[in-house]
């Protein structure tokens, strides 16, 4: 997977509180990509679960962002990378721990590497919630 490409992808996704569909399909998509079963709730929160259950680390995060502003503010355009960074609403916080989220998956998803306390027999869930709590909504739902 192209880590880079994905966070660019992500940042370039427009994800205000309560629109953060398209930023939810580009995760849907790479953790099915990475052989993940995933799902996204009404609320349009992301759950993808993997080991078995029992012992629980969870590792989540928002896909929301602030507005841009002007866009003729920023040196780059959403999503670039230049200067050995990639710029952008969200390269930070939060949608580049979202992707580092995924990244982490990687060897435990392959079985090379478990992390002191988490047994083969647990599990990692990874949960992605829309912005801010809203009535029934985000991450109150997890």
């Amino acid at each position: 997977m192209d880590w880079v490409r994905l966070l660019s992808r992500l940042v370039q996704a427009e994800s205000l509180p309560g629109e953060e569909g398209e930023a939810a399909g580009l995760l849907l998509e790479a953790l099915k990509g990475m052989g993940l079963e995933a799902t996204l709730d009404e609320a349009g929160n992301i759950e993808a679960l993997l080991g078995e259950k029992g012992p629980e680390v969870v590792l989540t995060g928002h896909m929301d962002v602030v507005p841009v502003g002007d866009p003729a503010r920023w040196p780059y355009p959403q999503g670039a990378v230049a200067e050995g960074s990639l710029w952008g609403r969200g390269a930070a916080d939060m949608k580049g721990s979202l992707v580092a989220m995924l990244l982490a998956r990687e060897p435990l998803r392959r079985g090379k590497a478990f992390p002191p306390g988490l047994r083969p027999g647990g599990a990692l869930l990874g949960a992605a919630h829309a912005g801010a709590p809203r009535a029934g909504g985000g991450v109150g739902r997890l």
